[in-house]
């Protein structure tokens, strides 16, 4: 089975090479990589690391595309690197996860013969439901005696996740570059990306027990260097508690 890659990145060549030789064991070995589409984004670190991290995509990478745009926007990279796909089911990723699980084609196929548009390696991060078998967010629904009643809809989200080539294009074109590429698939926040992503349906890959595939490391990086994520009305800013990042 033939695939691309695409990943969004920052300047962290350690965290980053730890996730490629992961995945590179698990996944990437046991597909026909085509091509990779980096983007990385000049947050953290320094001149020396962006070219460290451009070594380690190019010696993992036979062919590999990488965008260095001249400031950081996760938004922005994620339309740019959608809109890339192609002819190959497209594999998302980013930069500060591991692969915990071996996954090859006879896995992901049979969910994509079913019709599914995405499928999704599960993640602690998914909370996920296991009386669906794909992803699903909470969304309001509407108000009774001044409670709000929710309801359960598709989800697609950004985690890392196998995704056909035309639903990566039509999100793309939707995506508000400017807005966290995850939050604004609220309804609230875009209304046309939330109607797209809610009609299609992101299938979940588990083992066994239903234990985690991935697991985020860019979390714990986060706490150890001090740097803060919030997001206001779907834009996302980080607290930099370190100046020197």
């Amino acid at each position: 089975m033939k695939i691309d890659i695409c990943m969004t990145a920052v300047r962290r060549p350690d965290l980053l090479k730890t996730t490629l030789d992961s995945f590179q064991e698990n996944l990437f070995s046991n597909f026909v990589v085509e091509c990779a589409y980096v983007n990385l984004d000049p947050a953290f670190g320094d001149a020396s690391d962006e070219a460290s991290c451009e070594e380690v995509l190019r010696s993992m990478f036979p062919r590999v595309q990488i965008r260095k745009p001249e400031t950081p926007s996760f938004g922005a990279a994620v339309k740019w690197l959608w809109g890339q796909a192609a002819d190959n089911v497209m594999f998302h990723m980013e930069d500060d996860w591991i692969c915990l699980e071996h996954m090859d084609p006879q896995d992901i196929e049979p969910f994509l013969r079913k019709g599914y548009d995405a499928v999704a390696p599960l993640t602690i991060e998914h909370h996920w439901k296991r009386r669906y078998p794909y992803l699903t967010d909470k969304e309001a629904w509407f108000s009774l005696f001044g409670k709000t009643i929710y309801r359960r809809v598709s989800a697609l989200g950004t985690s890392p996740k196998f995704i056909l080539p035309a639903f990566a294009n039509a999100v793309a074109e939707l995506l508000i570059p400017s807005l966290d590429p995850e939050k604004q698939q609220a309804r609230d926040i875009n209304p046309a990306l939330a109607e797209l992503v809610q009609s299609r349906k992101c299938a979940v890959l588990t083992r066994g027990k239903r234990t985690p595939m991935i697991r985020d490391i860019g979390r714990a990086w986060a706490a150890e260097v001090g740097i803060s994520k919030v997001v206001t009305g779907g834009e996302t800013v980080w607290n930099k508690e370190n100046p020197t990042l």
